[in-house]
């Protein structure tokens, strides 16, 4: 049986939702070791009307721990952290939490193979 771990390689993609807007994003995992990861964080433009935030693209490296993926982003994406925890049913559950305690979650579901 596949290890939580590798089930997180791939390409996950889903939507960021707080504050009333509405951020589509992707994740690339391109490598996963027992204790680190690296890979893409992608945002697509805002579904929200009147918001103007664009499409954007990060390399990001990160950690493993029990179970969960967890990165920092750079000061251009909102100086935040970002962790992903692989739910029972295949999906991931993704938070967002920036410096001054702005928060999103996502859904994100796996749109193609990894690793």
């Amino acid at each position: 049986m596949e290890s939580n771990k590798a089930r997180f390689s791939g390409i996950w993609s889903g939507v960021w939702i707080g504050l009333g807007d509405r951020l589509p994003h992707t994740l690339v995992v391109e490598t996963l070791s027992e204790q680190t990861f690296s890979g893409v964080y992608a945002t697509g433009d805002s579904l929200t009307p009147g918001l103007s935030l664009q499409a954007r693209w990060w390399r990001i490296y990160g950690t493993v721990e029990s179970g969960r993926l967890t990165a920092k982003l750079p000061p251009s994406a909102g100086d935040a952290t970002v962790t992903y925890v692989l739910n029972s049913d295949g999906t991931v559950s993704g938070t967002f939490t920036n410096r001054l305690g702005f928060s999103s979650k996502a859904h994100l579901t796996k749109t193609g193979a990894g690793g």
